[in-house]
């Protein structure tokens, strides 16, 4: 059956595509996640830093 054979090909090409889909999303996840820490942490942190300590602009 040839197309029993095309399906089951199509399956495994989406199979591999949302695979490396998963993947690439798992490796972009922890750095986005540090940067919004970072960034959550650097607005808690700024307004008690001295006014001198940061550039002008």
């Amino acid at each position: 059956m040839p197309e029993a054979h095309a399906a089951c090909e199509r399956l495994g090409v989406a199979r591999w595509t949302f695979g490396a889909a998963l993947a690439l999303i798992g490796l972009a996840l922890p750095p986005l996640a540090l940067a919004l820490f970072g960034l959550l942490l650097w607005r808690r942190v700024r307004p008690l830093l001295p006014t001198q300590a940061t550039h002008a602009g």
